[in-house]
């Protein structure tokens, strides 16, 4: 009975201190995370991404800051308000005088074109001109189209173009076309009176 006694006296102890730890163990589980969580005062990362930058592309020009007066180049010379032509002339042939009445110097070419409305446009052209005109000074340009095969009829007048390289408009004037007869000259009679016999001529009945 002595070795029934001791061997309860030693079970005790280990029962006690098994039932504590499960105590214990009990006890804490509530209040550790699991492993891996965050907490929850982490703040979130900005996942928007910022667009790059474009770069700014300056306007491409002169980078001396002058200004291109070579009608050639790109048309820095605007003819417009800067060239007054003169025309003179009887199509299909004549004369443009150009005078360049601003302070810039125009260097370019000249192109002539028929720009009348309707049938009577003659579809040639008079041969292109280099033009140098210093400011205040005047150049003449002769003219000549050749004659389209078939010819259209004859009209009163012809609208002459000329189209100066680096002007936004041609400049445009009349030309007289000596060939035509209006309908009131062709049905105005002659100012010549007929011829008629003289009675002297007139034939005499034989005797």
């Amino acid at each position: 009975m002595d070795h029934v006694r001791r061997r309860r006296h030693r079970l005790v102890p280990a029962t006690l201190l098994a039932v504590g730890l499960l105590l214990a163990g009990c006890s804490s589980g509530g209040g550790d995370e699991p492993p891996g969580r965050e907490s929850d005062t982490t703040q979130p990362e900005d996942s928007t991404e910022q667009p790059p930058a474009e770069p700014t592309e300056e306007p491409p020009g002169d980078s001396t800051g002058g200004r291109t007066h070579d009608g050639g180049g790109g048309g820095g010379f605007d003819t417009a308000g800067r060239v007054s032509p003169s025309f003179q002339g009887q199509w299909p042939g004549g004369v443009v005088t150009l005078t360049n009445i601003s302070d810039e110097a125009y260097t370019g070419t000249a192109t002539f074109s028929d720009c009348t409305p309707g049938p009577g446009r003659w579809s040639t052209a008079s041969p292109a001109q280099s033009v140098s005109l210093p400011p205040g000074e005047a150049v003449p340009l002769d003219f000549s189209f050749p004659t389209p095969d078939p010819a259209p009829a004859p009209i009163a007048e012809h609208i002459l173009c000329v189209s100066l390289s680096g002007g936004d408009k041609p400049l445009s004037g009349a030309i007289a076309d000596p060939a035509f007869v209006s309908p009131e000259q062709s049905d105005t009679p002659s100012d010549t009176p007929s011829e008629t016999p003289s009675p002297s001529e007139s034939p005499t009945a034989e005797s």
